[in-house]
Formats: structure tokens, sequence, C-alpha cells
């Protein structure tokens, strides 16, 4: 999700990426979420009816994320996409029951890409909103405002014709069906996570860190292909040196928003309670953390453990009196 002020070409920056998709051909599809009516349409799109191609495996755009995400929300029109959402992040087989029969998608994958104005996504997105499943499996990006007077925004257009040569040339170049880490890039990762711990582990639960730093191979993987090494099998140590900066900075927006939108007193109470549904594999009750934690008060266990009860990881979890 990219975040940004009003003037900063965001609107611009899509409709780019958009011609870009479209140029590269019909293999590679557009889908504009932005004005999907409710969970039952997301589907049909999704899994694709009789002339309807699917929609899996495309490039989803959500314009001012902040106010779809607010949809989202629970009792909101689109709630049920957050697990729906989690289902294809984990890649496991997407199903819903209509009047008109079943809807289906085996292996799903859609790449998201929200944008909005930083003011209006941080006014949206309540703190319990923030500790959900769903958004730890986003990035979140933070773009710096313009500075006007330098004239450096020059509009440049885009050489359709070349990306899309471009980005035949990096499909072509995957030529393993896995890639692996070697020892070598193993003990590199190994010690970049040390440091972002020691820079971040105060910043971010670690619900969040963890999610955000099992995309760490991902990113890994795509600079891999970019520097055009797809022939290798053994992703190389450029390509863990750039996933590195990519992701400090979604660590490091991921802990903006957490204090633009959490105080940070509220969020260690949060990882508090985490620690103790993963010690006693339940949700507590108030009183439970009122009596292991001083620092929460009844009235506040009871908002806390809400929040994490929103989350959809925990719902197989059951309360019982200690």
């Amino acid at each position: 999700m990219l975040l940004a002020e009003s003037g900063s070409l965001k609107s611009l920056t899509l409709s780019s990426i958009a011609e870009t998709v479209e140029e590269a051909g019909e293999k590679y599809l557009l889908w504009e979420l932005s004005g999907v009516s409710g969970p039952a349409a997301f589907m049909q799109e999704f899994a694709g009816t009789g002339e309807q191609p699917s929609m899996n495996r495309s490039l989803c755009i959500i314009e001012e994320v902040g106010q779809f995400r607010k949809k989202m929300r629970d009792g909101g029109p689109l709630e049920e996409l957050k697990n729906t959402f989690i289902q294809i992040y984990d890649g496991k087989r997407v199903v819903r029951i209509t009047k008109a029969g079943k809807l289906e998608v085996e292996n799903p994958v859609i790449s998201l890409f929200g944008i909005s104005v930083a003011e209006i996504f941080l006014q949206e997105v309540r703190p319990e909103d923030m500790v959900s499943g769903e958004m730890q499996r986003q990035a979140i990006i933070i773009c710096e405002p313009f500075d006007m007077s330098a004239r450096r925004h020059a509009i440049m257009k885009i050489n359709l014709a070349r990306t899309k040569r471009e980005w035949q040339r990096l499909a072509k170049s995957i030529v393993h069906s896995e890639y692996k880490v070697n020892s070598k890039t193993a003990k590199l990762f190994e010690g970049i996570s040390k440091r972002l711990v020691m820079q971040f582990s105060d910043d971010i639960p670690d619900s969040f860190f963890l999610r955000i730093m099992w995309s760490f191979h991902r990113y890994a993987l795509l600079y891999h292909l970019l520097l055009g090494k797809g022939h290798e099998q053994a992703i190389c140590k450029d390509a863990y040196l750039y996933a590195e900066r990519i992701i400090t900075r979604i660590l490091s927006d991921m802990a903006r928003t957490f204090r633009l939108t959490l105080s940070s007193d509220t969020y260690k109470k949060l990882a508090q309670i985490e620690g103790w549904i993963e010690k006693h594999g339940k949700m507590p009750l108030p009183r439970d953390i009122y009596r292991n934690f001083r620092n929460i008060n009844l009235r506040e266990a009871e908002y806390l453990i809400n929040l994490v009860r929103s989350d959809p990881r925990n719902s197989h979890l059951d309360a019982k009196p200690t």
C-alpha cells in the first residue's frame, strides 16, 4: 500500500502501471477492485463465470485503499474479504457457494496494489485494523512529500515497447521450478535478521515483524531475477542485499504507521496479551490479563482482547474461566 500526500502523482503512477501491464499482453491481467460491491461479486470475478475469464494471477489495483479497508471492518460490506485475502496469501483453495452453484479457485495468486492519501488512510484505519491477521500480510510504504522548489519531478513518458520486451525477457529467464538459498546467503540472511530485530523489535509487534521477515526471501528471489540471474538456482548475495533495503523500508514505515494509529503503550500491551495466548493456547478473559499484568486494568483488558479476537487467526481460541 502506497501512502502519499495529495499532488504526489499517485494517480499518474497508478495509471502508468496499469498501462504497462495492459501493454504486456493478455497473459497479464489487470483487476480494478475499488468498485467491487461485495464478497459474492469479488468471487464471481475471481473465479470467472461464463465468458468472463478468471482474474486469478492478476494485478489488483485499489484506489483510496483507506476507504476500501473501512468497508472491510466487522459489519462492513466487504468484511468477508479479510479471510479471503488471508486464504489467497497462504495459497489455499478459495471456495464460495452461491445460488448458481460453487465458485472455486485453486492455487490463488494475486498482487494487491493500493494507493491513498496518507492522512485519509490514517483516519480510516483503526487500532483493531492494525492488529488483524490480514493487515500483517500487507506492506506499507509512506512516500515523502515532493520538494516542489527543486523541480526534479518532471513527468517522463514510459517506453511501453521497451517495458514489454524487458517484461517478456524476465519471464523467459525463469528456468527453474524452485530456487534455493545456499549456506553463504543463509548466513548473510541470519546476520541481516539480527540487525533488523535490534532495530525494530521495540517498535513493531512480533507477529508483524515475523510476517514481514517471511517475505524477505520472496523479495530476494525477485531481485535475483531482475539482476538477470534466473539461470542460477542459488539466489545470489546481491539479491539479499537489495531485499534488505526494501524490507528495512517496509519495517520503518510500518513502525511509523503504528506510531500514528496506536500509542506505543497500546501495542506493547497487545504484545503482552499475545504472549499470554502463546503460553496458554487460548483466548484470555479480562481478569486473566488483569491478574498477570498490573499495567492493564479490566476495562483496557476487555478492549485489547477484542482487538486480538478480531484477528481471524485467533477464531479457534476459546476463552474459559481460570
